[in-house]
């Protein structure tokens, strides 16, 4: 429905008006929290991502650090 979209009698029928504009709040309320459940379950996963993020970030320093701890050691027994 368009915003201005009338039912047939409604412009003339309060009664009808009333009850159409409670359906119609209805559906929006409705369509309102189908819209929050799926923003909380977005919320869910990249809280969720952005944790596994944070081991893989920390994962991948220790990695770097333990090969430039490597090298360094290799350099000083060499020389």
């Amino acid at each position: 429905m368009g915003e201005f979209d009338l039912i047939d009698g409604e412009k003339t029928n309060l009664e009808l008006h009333v009850n159409l504009c409670l359906r119609r709040y209805e559906q929006i309320e409705s369509r309102l929290t189908k819209i929050e459940q799926k923003l909380d379950e977005l919320t869910t996963v990249l809280d969720k991502s952005k944790h596994e993020l944070g081991r893989i970030i920390l994962a991948s320093a220790t990695t770097l650090f333990s090969g430039i701890i490597g090298l360094i050691i290799t350099l000083i027994v060499k020389l």
